[in-house]
């Protein structure tokens, strides 16, 4: 296939994933509060883990399902957003790349590594890789800045940036220090900072279908906008 084809292809299976996501996030409440309400009807009858041995009655379970739909369930699902966008970044980038390595700019390739690529098209995808995950996971502007100088696509609106900023700082949260603000949440989330330090974050349901919204555009926008730049 052609690069432009290639994007388009990566465009539309990113967007599948996501709507897929949020399928399950939507479908999965849905069938939890069916179930909640045959867990009431029956609140005496009991359940078994057998994995963990945990044992929860039916009013037990009700309990479970609001919590589970409506915290860990978002909680989830929302990350899942994120890395999906991250994937896109990288999947265009060494899509691009590798169609112009050019791009990269000034490297320098010691003679070992050279001769150990065997060939120039594995040179290239290598290095191709190392920039790839040099700037993958690099804040949502570096990044930004990163394709606009690379590829020469246009910045998204200062507004979006920031939600993304916000957005990927709560993720990095639940990730990495058991869902509460720190220091580090207030540096990446911004001008759109909405926790404390020592607070619990949280993923209300508006936030959360306001995230995938933002995702899917700009997966929309920078793939269109990659396409336009194909010589």
């Amino acid at each position: 296939m052609s690069l432009v084809a290639h994007i388009l292809a990566l465009r539309d299976q990113t967007l599948a994933e996501l709507n897929a996501v949020f399928d399950y996030f939507y479908y999965s409440e849905l069938a939890w509060g069916l179930a909640g309400r045959e867990f009431a009807t029956n609140p005496a009858h009991s359940y078994q883990n057998s994995a963990t041995g945990t044992t929860v009655s039916g009013t037990q379970l009700v309990a479970l399902a609001a919590d589970y739909t409506g915290k860990q369930l978002l909680e989830a699902t929302f990350q899942q957003f994120l890395s999906t966008f991250e994937v896109f970044i990288g999947d265009l980038l060494r899509l691009w790349l590798t169609a112009h390595p050019r791009a990269i700019g000034g490297k320098t390739v010691e003679l070992k590594e050279a001769l150990d690529a065997g060939d120039l098209a594995t040179l290239v995808a290598r290095l191709v890789d190392h920039e790839v995950a040099e700037v993958t996971y690099k804040s949502p502007r570096t990044v930004f800045q990163y394709l606009e100088r690379r590829i020469g696509l246009p910045l998204p609106m200062p507004a979006e940036i920031d939600q993304l900023a916000e957005a990927k700082a709560t993720r990095d949260v639940l990730v990495h220090n058991r869902g509460v603000a720190d220091a580090g949440y207030l540096f990446k989330a911004g001008a759109l900072t909405r926790f404390a330090p020592g607070q619990r974050v949280d993923i209300p349901k508006p936030y959360h279908r306001a995230v995938w919204v933002l995702v899917a555009k700009l997966v929309t926008d920078i793939a269109n906008a990659a396409v336009a730049k194909v010589p």
